[in-house]
């Protein structure tokens, strides 16, 4: 294998875990929505689903800051390679047709991205937990 196909393979399973992740968040959501009380046309949330709820939540925008992240993190690596290889171009110098990159630049997006599933996983369990205590 290519060094290019490990990598379109290792983002194409990242990328689907990142949306089984969010649809997944979304469900924890929607199970603790059934398990709502409403007291004078005011919606209340079990206080024992609170914590799984602010964790899928907490997923969810860990999520958003995995993306943002890596976006504008990347457009940057972009804009100066594109950059260099101008100024190589202008130079008359043969430009080379791959860039290396700084690999400390994937670690705050490997943090995002390994909070994000974390806050889901622990969120089901502590829903599975209340679940539990709830139904028996």
């Amino acid at each position: 294998m290519r060094l290019s196909d490990y990598k379109e393979t290792y983002e194409s399973h990242t990328s689907t875990l990142s949306n089984i992740n969010r649809s997944i968040a979304f469900a924890g959501i929607a199970i603790v929505w059934i398990f709502k009380r409403t007291e004078v046309e005011v919606v209340v949330i079990d206080e024992k689903f609170l914590l799984p709820l602010l964790l899928f939540i907490s997923g969810l925008c860990f999520d958003m800051l995995h993306y943002i992240y890596q976006s504008v993190a990347w457009y940057i690596v972009f804009r100066k390679k594109e950059r260099e290889y101008q100024q190589l171009r202008n130079n008359s110098a043969n430009p080379p047709d791959e860039f290396e990159h700084e690999y400390w630049i994937t670690y705050p997006a490997w943090t995002f991205f390994a909070i994000k599933i974390l806050c889901v996983i622990v969120g089901f369990i502590f829903l599975f937990i209340k679940l539990f205590d709830h139904i028996f």
